[in-house]
């Protein structure tokens, strides 16, 4: 069992795929099945489920012209409303606000029937009625166009998230108007039933799965694999992949002194602030270290190292980190930065060509206030791959990336539960194996590259 909703699926990013993807193909073949038997009529095939089931319904619908009648349960909402919301991973589609809105997915299903059922109560505002309607409005056009206005509803119940009573009679009379011929398409009593035990609901008993059907973690190390054969990425194609933005310093303003310690502010072009404190010492170096968890958090070993070698030292937060934070008061900014990461994703961006911008900045205040500088890059557990980053893409005056308690390669052999108490969802880079991992980004960085534990 895998859970779905985490890095674990988003992992699949990074080979190229998608979660969404995996579960549409499977549904696909799922209606393979259907069709091939005696007793099915191929063309009265339904889809319903909830949440991340309604979201594979709706996928289903729109790319298999045989599902005649779907029913998307607590799971519509708007792309846009997913920006700064939580989502699973089988619900982000990267870049997807670049290609369309959840409308035109929905506009997909039509001729067809589709019935949208929401709840008032629901613990996510990206599923809220209003959301739902402002989708359902925009397909209804489309609707209209074919003639068939009737055959797009929304419903929406007083209750939580999930598939109560109210979704299941309306689910069923839909389908019995739509798929039977029977009834005005009103909710149809539900009758009785009871619940399977999950035994039961196995398609192969605990621990006997077949060889070759392949969990999410082995087909992404296979893949992976096969992939790193041909990988040849230079700094240009990484810049792509990573989705780095083009951004200077517009100004840098020094807060006030602390000892020794310099406070800055950083602005960038994008109006966004950094927070830098820095250390001048008399070395014709300086090191730069970063942490995704915050500067308060990079421990006193690895800063007093860096003080006691007289390089100069610089520390600062990066973008959704520390200072930096977009929310406080919650636990690791929401689960170190999952949803962030996820509201870039779907904007066509990425975490770590965040972080890694972040980088640049950096050195860009370095090589203004020490032109001479060899310069130092440390970063901190996924951090340390935006370090590492940072360096291919701005070579210059490099001396050497530090890798402190970071990653060794984008295909971690470590379960869901393991990779989400580990690392944020930086670590899901859409193509990123395509470009080479991270033992690749090592060959071609400059200076000498260590991974470092303490």
């Amino acid at each position: 069992y895998e859970y779905h909703g985490g890095i674990l699926g988003g992992l699949l990013f990074n080979i190229g795929e998608t979660l969404a993807g995996c579960q549409l193909f499977d549904n696909m073949r799922g209606v393979d099945l259907l069709t091939s038997l005696p007793f099915v009529d191929p063309d009265k095939i339904g889809a319903t489920g909830a949440s991340g089931g309604g979201n594979q319904t709706m996928y289903l619908a729109a790319f298999d012209e045989r599902i005649k009648a779907a029913v998307p349960v607590s799971s519509v909402g708007s792309f846009q409303s997913y920006i700064g919301r939580a989502n699973c991973v089988c619900e982000c589609i990267p870049g997807g606000l670049q290609i369309c809105e959840q409308s035109a997915m929905l506009a997909l299903t039509a001729p067809r029937a589709l019935l949208i059922c929401n709840a008032f109560r629901d613990c996510n505002p990206t599923f809220f009625p209003a959301e739902a309607a402002r989708s359902v409005t925009e397909a209804e056009k489309v609707y209209r166009a074919y003639g068939v206005p009737e055959n797009i509803q929304l419903r929406s119940f007083n209750t939580p998230h999930g598939y109560f009573s109210g979704s299941q009679e309306a689910m069923l009379g839909f389908f019995d108007f739509h798929l039977k011929h029977i009834g005005s398409g009103m909710p149809a009593e539900l009758p009785e039933y009871t619940v399977c035990e999950e035994e039961t609901m196995r398609t192969f008993a605990n621990g006997s799965r077949p060889e070759n059907i392949i969990p999410i973690d082995r087909f992404i190390r296979e893949r992976a694999a096969e992939l790193k054969k041909n990988c040849s990425g230079n700094a240009e194609g990484l810049k792509q992949i990573l989705k780095v933005p083009e951004k200077k310093i517009v100004c840098a303003t020094q807060t006030y002194s602390a000892g020794d310690w310099e406070k800055y502010t950083i602005e960038d072009e994008a109006g966004r602030y950094l927070p830098f404190i820095f250390k001048r010492q008399s070395s014709a170096r300086c090191r730069i270290i970063a942490s995704p968890e915050g500067k308060k958090t990079i421990s006193d070993e690895i800063i007093l190292e860096a003080i006691d070698s007289g390089d100069s030292v610089l520390i600062f937060d990066h973008y959704g980190c520390g200072e930096c934070g977009l929310q406080s008061g919650l636990a690791a900014i929401v689960t170190k930065q999952h949803d962030l990461s996820r509201a870039l994703l779907w904007m066509g961006q990425t975490l770590m060509g965040e972080w890694c911008s972040d980088y640049l900045l950096a050195m860009e205040f370095i090589r203004t206030q020490l032109p001479d500088a060899e310069i130092i890059l440390s970063g901190i557990y996924e951090g340390g791959a935006a370090a590492l980053y940072a360096s291919i893409l701005s070579p210059e005056n490099i001396a050497g990336t530090n890798l402190i308690c970071s990653p060794y390669t984008w295909v971690p052999e470590l379960n869901d539960e393991m990779l989400q108490k580990k690392y944020s969802m930086a670590i899901c880079i859409p193509d990123i194996l395509v470009w080479g991992d991270l033992d690749h980004a090592a060959k071609i960085a400059p200076g000498e590259v260590n991974w470092l534990n303490y």
